[in-house]
């Protein structure tokens, strides 16, 4: 047995920008440079280097340390900070829980983040959906999203979740792309990990993997 939901949390909606000010007034705002993070991406090719740290902010002061430096990349999970030169490319993660961004916050919003595209956006293509914004680059998922001081997205203290498809209703849940979730809580489910994170848009739970062992997946 599977089951699966399509989640819309509330501050991921078309109105993001109202809802990002209702979270901000009525939530602290743990860091200043709003958009200088990305998340679930990294800096690629990467420096050689073995750095563990215990947050993004950390990796990120080992990054100006580095003369040769210019962006970083760590994965919470299991503290590694990757280094990268001003040539790499900013690239999707294979393997979620990572934040990614420059060595040095510029803004205290990035200007990215006060942007409206072109009435071309979204394109046929990914190069002329990002030449539809001004910096010639679209924003990553969740990119002007306050952060905790961990450097990942900060959750809406009264936050609203409203379950857009249920496989109860016969919906198919076919997700694609989605990641097994192994290291929930005592007291945590896949549900509530999924309405706890702004980065989760759907979550199903299995139960035929290993009979009475139900997987997450998200």
């Amino acid at each position: 047995l599977a089951q699966a939901f399509l989640l819309l949390n509330s501050c991921d909606a078309p109105m993001y920008r109202w809802t990002l000010l209702w979270c901000v007034l009525h939530h602290r705002l743990v860091w200043s440079q709003t958009g200088c993070f990305s998340y679930n991406y990294l800096f690629y090719p990467g420096q050689m280097s073995n750095l563990t740290v215990l947050t993004a902010r950390e990796c990120q002061g080992k990054c100006r340390e580095s003369v040769s430096c210019e962006h970083f990349t760590f994965w919470k999970r299991h503290g590694m900070c990757l280094l990268a030169a001003g040539d790499a490319n900013l690239v999707r993660t294979a393997v979620e829980g990572s934040v990614t961004g420059p060595k040095v916050c510029k803004h205290s919003v990035d200007p990215i983040c006060e942007e409206i595209p072109l009435a071309a956006f979204p394109a046929p293509t990914a190069m002329q959906s990002r030449k539809a914004w001004t910096g010639q680059q679209q924003p990553t998922n969740l990119q002007c999203w306050p952060r905790r001081p961990n450097g990942f997205p900060e959750p809406c203290s009264h936050q609203h979740v409203t379950i857009l498809e249920d496989t109860i209703d016969n919906w198919p849940g076919r997700c694609e792309n989605m990641k097994m979730v192994t290291d929930l809580g005592r007291d945590e489910t896949c549900k509530t990990r999924c309405y706890n994170s702004a980065l989760c848009g759907v979550w199903s739970v299995e139960n035929y993997t290993t009979p009475g062992v139900p997987t997450c997946w998200q």
